[in-house]
């Protein structure tokens, strides 16, 4: 008779731990306080973007293209693979290449840009009226597009047909094609043989 008591009382025990056990963690997360739960940052996520920003007059200032693009709550923007194209009197002048892109929003306006940083083996190309190249390399660049300018602290190298030159640091206002480099400048100039 103890034999089939104690057969008995363990699966009784057992099922009683069993459903002790259930009411417990269902008492644990019933009272888990709301900031340790997971909040999302992002509030959009595109592939294959291609966005066309225009100037006052109507004039095209840039294209976005990126492979992928997510947007943050903070109305930051983060692409991968971003290509931008800067446009000057409806002519496509700079194009700029990344591994990765983020947009930084203006404190002015909703819909405003005050920064777009690049970072990741980034090159900007520049044609020129007579269809000369001139290519920028870098790590990382910044672009202004409302004062259209280039910025970078970063070592960076410019190479053209009659022009290689490294420096840290660069600056480039895109209106006036004016270079300016920071420190450690070192270059070479060639000239076109007759």
């Amino acid at each position: 008779m103890k034999q089939k008591t104690g057969i008995i009382i363990i699966p009784g025990i057992v099922a009683i731990l069993l459903f002790s056990g259930i009411e417990m963690v269902g008492v644990v997360s019933k009272n888990e306080p709301e900031s340790s739960l997971i909040t999302l940052d992002y509030d959009g996520y595109s592939e294959g973007i291609n966005t066309i920003r225009f100037r006052e007059d109507g004039t095209v200032a840039y294209t976005l293209r990126a492979e992928r693009q997510l947007s943050y709550t903070s109305r930051e923007t983060e692409l991968h693979r971003p290509y931008v194209q800067v446009y000057q009197e409806g002519e496509s002048y700079w194009n700029i290449v990344a591994e990765t892109g983020r947009i930084l929003p203006s404190s002015e306006t909703n819909d405003g840009i005050a920064q777009i940083d690049f970072s990741g083996n980034v090159e900007v190309y520049e044609m020129d009226n007579f269809g000369n190249r001139t290519q920028i390399s870098t790590d990382n660049l910044s672009i202004d597009p409302t004062n259209e300018t280039l910025v970078t602290d970063d070592y960076v190298s410019i190479r053209s047909e009659s022009l290689e030159q490294s420096a840290i640091g660069l600056h480039v206002d895109l209106n006036e094609n004016i270079y300016t480099f920071e420190q450690d400048v070192r270059g070479r100039f060639t000239t076109e043989r007759n």
